[in-house]
């Protein structure tokens, strides 16, 4: 029996354990959080490590979304694929999952731009062009420590202000 204390997210109506925040990835998602509200202030919700329903019998916990403004509740509910304008995934030891599971859902569900902050190797997986259908994004791009890129969503993002801190600094 589970209760409100275990780490688990519903993906694709499997229930799946869920990884510790490590400090690399709770640097991230202060970063992340900072990078968006400098960006777009209070246009949109911003949600840490909250679940979002998806229609595939999933109810994931991404790292970072951004949604639609308006109040998630228990009468209204988690943000749905309709509300989600972006989700971003932080990995480091989840990193094979985000691009695989966590990708095909995503997809499935019509989410249009989704990240994975890929700690190991410092760089930002952009995907986008989903397809419903197969479950699949058809557009990967990856973006190294040191550039920028084009988000649909919010414009140009320039990689080093959403990776963790370096050790030198």
């Amino acid at each position: 029996m589970l209760t409100e204390l275990d780490k688990v997210e519903l993906l694709v109506g499997k229930i799946i354990a869920k990884m510790p925040v490590g400090e690399h990835h709770a640097d991230v998602l202060s970063n992340i959080a900072d990078f968006f509200y400098q960006r777009l202030g209070t246009k949109y919700k911003f949600r840490a490590q909250s679940p979002v329903t998806l229609p595939n019998d999933s109810e994931p916990e991404p790292g970072f979304a951004v949604v639609v403004r308006r109040k998630y509740n228990r009468t209204t509910g988690h943000p749905k694929p309709e509300d989600i304008l972006l989700l971003i995934e932080v990995a480091d030891s989840t990193l094979q999952y985000d691009r695989s599971q966590k990708a095909e859902a995503y997809a499935l569900a019509g989410v249009k731009e989704y990240w994975i902050i890929n700690i190991p190797e410092r760089q930002v997986e952009l995907y986008l062009k989903p397809s419903e259908k197969k479950g699949l994004y058809r557009t990967l791009s990856v973006y190294e420590s040191g550039s920028q890129f084009t988000s649909p969503f919010c414009g140009e993002v320039n990689v080093d202000e959403v990776l963790p801190d370096t050790e030198e600094e």
